[in-house]
């Protein structure tokens, strides 16, 4: 039995739905949630989501995991965190 996961809405209210994903991309998301709830440092938190990342695209096509869905929510969520250092200043949709 799975626990049901909320559908992200990114900053500019696009909405993707994380159950709707590759099981080891909706569990490579519950990590980088977590982590991203911690608050951490926009620097390592961009490191982690890449890093982590890398090892769920292994071997896949670049081009492919840019425009992947999970891509677009790790994206977003850096985003945040540099939003919320400062770095971006503030967001409008």
């Amino acid at each position: 039995m799975s626990i049901p996961i909320p559908p992200y809405t990114t900053l500019e209210g696009n909405t993707i739905h994380i159950t709707a994903l590759p099981v080891h991309e909706q569990a490579f998301y519950l990590r980088l949630k977590a982590y991203y709830e911690t608050n951490p440092a926009h620097v390592e938190f961009s490191r982690r989501w890449r890093v982590d990342g890398h090892q769920v695209w292994r071997g896949k096509d670049r081009q492919l995991v840019a425009d992947s869905p999970i891509f677009a929510v790790c994206q977003d969520l850096d985003a945040r965190v540099a939003i919320r250092e400062g770095h971006l200043g503030t967001y409008k949709s």
